[in-house]
């Protein structure tokens, strides 16, 4: 059996993206120690991309504020509950897409939905390249960066930036003030708790499945 080397992690990184006929040098190495590789560039990559998201929320954010102030009647959050009515139609779905200078498409529907309705509203915005659905008690987001999507419930974000009662007016101040940075900072977790757990739990699916694979193929021969 080869000698297991000492490899620095940005060796690790170099191997893994760039030098792949080095590979085995990777694969000799101890399990723990290849978790632990997996888990920093893991949490390394989680954090750009979160950070790429965040920034794109805080514009959306300012964009949909202006777009509420425009286009929508009424506006509350109340105990973990949001409901929103066009001035419109208060009953219809409301949705923001390229029609509205949206460079993607949002849907908003605070009524009481279906599992089946929920889920047609996601493949229906996973065909753009980003988007997010707004529901009562919840956001799911769609990102360019992945075709995955990330759900924020919204009494863990209000609870996070002590947030009880809010309306139409509220919420224009809020986006509008310095405390819209609280909110950015509450997003950020939570996206990158989300986006961690599903890039580490799919690479170590994969490398898991790899490995079954080598260990088969090499018990044949």
């Amino acid at each position: 059996m080869e000698e297991e080397s000492k490899i620095s992690f940005w060796e690790k990184w170099k191997i893994s993206v760039i030098k792949i006929e080095e590979y085995q040098k990777l694969a000799i190495q101890k399990i723990s120690k290849t978790i632990g590789y997996l888990v920093i560039l893991m949490l390394i990559f989680a954090f750009f991309i979160t950070l790429s998201i965040t920034y794109r929320f805080h514009q959306t954010a300012l964009d949909i504020t202006n777009y509420i102030n425009d286009n929508i009647e009424m506006l509350t959050f109340k105990d973990g509950v949001l409901d929103i009515k066009a001035k419109d139609n208060p009953n219809k779905t409301i949705i923001i897409d390229e029609k509205n200078n949206f460079n993607g498409k949002i849907i908003i529907d605070t009524g009481i939905l279906s599992e089946e309705q929920v889920n047609n509203y996601i493949e229906e915005v996973k065909t753009y390249y980003s988007g997010a659905i707004v529901l009562k008690d919840k956001i799911i987001f769609k990102t360019n960066m992945t075709n995955l999507t990330t759900t924020i419930n919204l009494k863990d974000i209000a609870n996070q930036i002590h947030l009880v009662n809010i309306e139409k007016q509220d919420i224009i101040n809020l986006v509008t003030s310095n405390k819209m940075y609280q909110i950015d900072i509450a997003f950020f977790i939570a996206m990158f708790i989300a986006i961690f757990i599903n890039f580490f739990a799919t690479t170590l699916l994969d490398a898991l499945l790899c490995s079954v694979i080598a260990y088969t193929v090499r018990n044949m021969f």
